[in-house]
């Protein structure tokens, strides 16, 4: 089960064999090495139940997209699209209704990052690549909502990615300002205390002193 996990934390096509070799199997090295990869796909062939579930050539290993499916490939399909939507909203404003609906889209599918609670180096990382990508799209569309005034809409959004990110301080200081900007100063104070318990749940932290800035400037 860890040569699958690897296997899709790399992207589970083209992936060199030598990589996941190093991120399972780093003390060792040469015939060792390769004895442990065989041993581990052979197994992971059996389990899946289908030899061909796993594609391996030219010293790359793929999962067979005709015979396997993950849920993190369309996710992810959505996020590219959205990604490269917003990037091009900088160059021309007019293209913002579809970047608009893909993040929305993004955000009605996304449930969380890769493998949260796994603790190997390459689920972290995978794990922070869809957490940036995904934070950069969810801002632009909040900023978008911000500019319209249409502080329902960027709530909303900004909900959202707590949801799914709860430990991003930067989400709680724009909610925190977009309630009191709509006159909802009993909720932005909620949203800063719900800030405090989650930071320290997570992190032990205490939030920054931006953020307590924020909240200190709350009237009513």
């Amino acid at each position: 089960i860890l040569l699958l996990k690897a296997l899709i934390a790399f992207g589970a096509k083209g992936v060199a064999t030598v990589d996941l070799k190093d991120a399972l199997w780093p003390e060792v090295s040469g015939d060792l090495s390769f004895n442990r990869f065989k041993i581990s796909m052979y197994r992971l062939r059996k389990m899946l139940g289908c030899e061909d579930a796993i594609l391996v050539s030219s010293e790359h290993v793929s999962l067979n997209p005709d015979i396997c499916w993950v849920d993190i490939w369309p996710l992810e399909e959505i996020l590219h699209s959205a990604t490269k939507a917003w990037y091009e909203v900088h160059v021309n404003p007019e293209k913002s209704d579809h970047a608009v609906v893909l993040t929305q889209k993004l955000s009605d599918r996304i449930k969380g990052g890769f493998l949260p609670e796994d603790k190997e180096i390459w689920s972290v990382q995978r794990h922070e690549q869809i957490k940036h990508n995904y934070l950069f799209c969810l801002k632009q569309l909040c900023h978008y909502y911000e500019q319209s005034s249409d502080w329902a809409n960027a709530i909303k959004y900004y909900r959202k990615g707590l949801s799914v990110f709860p430990d991003s301080e930067y989400l709680y200081q724009r909610l925190i300002k977009c309630h009191a900007t709509a006159g909802d100063y009993d909720q932005a104070k909620e949203v800063y205390n719900l800030c405090k318990n989650k930071l320290s749940l997570i992190y032990g932290i205490r939030p920054s002193s931006k953020t307590k800035e924020i909240a200190e400037s709350i009237a009513g």
